[in-house]
């Protein structure tokens, strides 16, 4: 499709054109002169043909905004289909953030016993060499931001030397040796890629079946392992009466978190970021709303009572009506 695409256009082909010119849409494939390799989006299970049926589609308003579609085929996505990439350069307005500079440890390490015991073991190695500094230096007066520095110090160095920092793009139920078959699957989907050999690549290919199945057994392993752990976690939290512990792992498993942040905007329109800005805000809004002035002219009420005569008889109708039909129609679902 189009005069950049791949392959014979089809029956389907047909109809997705007409479609785009119906609704002014733009085919980004047929746009940019690539390679056949960079065009060809699905491989067929014998390994032998291939063709062009992804495509990103775009309105016509926004075509000089794609700057470029193609296939990148060394993603190891466990898929016949390869992934398709568009490169789309939009102006936007930059929202400045507060940086957070706070380093995650991996912490699920100290599960394992000798981790652990190291990690402690370097701990109290280095608060006995605190504890014996301190008592040589009598003479020096207390600081108690000066020892809590050193104790913050003292735990963060352990942390990353022992532990280490968090991946934060690394799944916490996955295990290390899911995710060590998980490289030898990658490292054998570059390889198939990279094979000019027809042999060498049908074993490849055969391997890296093979592989793949593994990681998707090992994966549903480690993730029933991990709901269970985190259900007798609830389950000895709801014991000891910890309801706030039982909450968060219900919401962890139920895997729904609603993002209540709104925007907050000063009186100038500008989007505040910082949670203090927000809170000063809301407390000018709500001065300025609950302490205004009494009105010049006070509101005046009628103290007469007025009789008003409603007829109820079309309503009693129209209720027996209502009930009837939904009597017969449950009568109807029965039968």
């Amino acid at each position: 499709m189009g005069r950049h695409g791949c392959g014979d256009c089809n029956k389907n082909g047909g109809l997705l054109v007409d479609l785009c010119g119906l609704n002014a849409l733009v085919i980004g494939g047929s746009l940019f002169p690539h390679k056949d390799i960079q065009k060809l989006t699905w491989n067929s299970p014998n390994g032998r043909d291939q063709n062009q049926i992804d495509h990103i589609i775009v309105n016509g308003r926004w075509r000089k905004s794609l700057m470029d579609v193609c296939v990148k085929r060394g993603a190891d996505c466990g898929s016949d289909h390869h992934i398709l990439l568009g490169k789309i350069k939009l102006k936007l307005r930059k929202v400045v953030r507060p940086q957070n500079n706070r380093k995650a440890y991996n912490i699920h390490r100290l599960k394992d016993n000798q981790i652990r015991q190291k990690f402690n073991i370097s701990i109290r190695n280095q608060y006995q060499t605190l504890q014996n500094i301190s008592e040589n230096n009598t003479n020096i007066s207390p600081d108690l931001n000066e020892h809590w520095n050193k104790v913050k110090t003292m735990f963060s160095d352990t942390a990353a030397n022992v532990l280490g920092l968090r991946d934060r793009t690394r799944k916490r139920w996955i295990s290390d040796s899911t995710w060590n078959v998980i490289e030898k699957r990658r490292s054998t989907n570059s390889k198939c890629n990279q094979a000019r050999s027809e042999r060498l690549k049908e074993k490849l290919q055969i391997e890296y079946s093979e592989l793949n199945k593994e990681v998707k057994k090992k994966a549903k392993e480690d993730k029933l392992q991990y709901i269970e752990g985190l259900a007798n976690e609830a389950e000895e939290a709801c014991k000891h009466g910890e309801l706030r512990t039982v909450y968060k792992i219900t919401k962890q498993l139920c895997g729904k978190s609603n993002n209540n942040d709104t925007p907050v905007l000063s009186k100038n329109g500008e989007v505040l970021t910082s949670e203090a800005q927000k809170l000063k805000r809301w407390a000018e809004h709500f001065r300025e709303v609950l302490n205004r002035e009494p009105p010049d002219i006070p509101a005046q009420f009628d103290n007469t009572e007025a009789k008003m005569e409603i007829d109820i008889s079309e309503e009693k109708n129209e209720l027996g009506e209502i009930k009837h039909y939904a009597s017969s129609k449950m009568v109807n679902q029965l039968e």
